[in-house]
C-alpha cells in the first residue's frame, strides 16, 4: 500500500517548483510528511521536477502511491 495522494499533495503544497528530490523531501518534512514519504521523495528520479504532476508521475512509477483519499 502506498501513500495517499491527498497526503502527498498536502505535504507538497506551496512548494516553489522547479525543485530537486531533496528540496521536495525537505519541504514535505516541514509540512507533516512521515519519514517513509520523505525517504520516497529523496529517492525519486529525475534530478529535477518542473511541477507537481511530474512528482506524482514519478511516485506512481515507483509504486509509491496508494488510494486517492
Amino acid at each position: 500500500m502506498g501513500f495517499p495522494v491527498t497526503k502527498v499533495q498536502r505535504c507538497l503544497s506551496g512548494f516553489a517548483y522547479p525543485g530537486t528530490p531533496g528540496a521536495l523531501a525537505d519541504h514535505a518534512d516541514h509540512h507533516g510528511a512521515g519519514p517513509d514519504l520523505v525517504a520516497a521523495l529523496r529517492g525519486l528520479h529525475p534530478d529535477c521536477f518542473e511541477g507537481p504532476n511530474a512528482v506524482m508521475e514519478a511516485l506512481s512509477a515507483a509504486n509509491a502511491l496508494g488510494k486517492p483519499g
